[in-house]
């Protein structure tokens, strides 16, 4: 499901998604062309489930979307910044916190119960829950005032 919908994204913003083997340790990587467009390259002989294909697409999309682009001179302050713009990204795309408080209603308790349900990886899962938990916490507690 999650996979259909950042397909869908990326036809949306032209985001051009393309089977690549990349050799070495790199699943996926995001360039801009100097058109102005924007390219996905992904070795999905690389990726093993479903739910890491969704996080590694979520990723790079959000690289584009943010335009948080780097190249291997670029210094690790800004790479880490550019990281971090994508991940936000990925996050408000594949895990927006309506969904997370979904499965929590669901019943899931745990990272394991999140992924499955979620159909993401538990990492991706973790960092949505550091990223959300000022949210989490103000959402349950709007929830028991409705209570008491």
């Amino acid at each position: 499901m999650i996979s259909k919908k950042l397909y869908g994204i990326a036809e949306n913003k032209g985001i051009e998604i393309h089977s690549r083997n990349m050799g070495g340790f790199v699943k996926s990587q995001s360039q801009p062309a100097p058109s102005g467009a924007h390219y996905v390259a992904v070795d999905y002989s690389r990726i093993s489930t479903r739910a890491e294909e969704n996080v590694v697409l979520a990723h790079e999309i959000g690289h584009c979307l943010t335009g948080a682009f780097y190249s291997r001179y670029t210094h690790p302050v800004i790479r880490a910044r550019q990281e971090m713009r994508a991940n936000k990204a990925a996050l408000n795309m594949a895990l927006p916190l309506n969904a997370l408080m979904c499965a929590i209603d669901y019943g899931c308790n745990n990272r394991y119960e999140f992924s499955e349900y979620l159909g993401l990886t538990e990492d991706f899962v973790q960092k949505a829950l550091d990223y959300y938990a000022d949210d989490l916490r103000a959402a349950w507690l709007r929830r028991s005032e409705l209570y008491y």
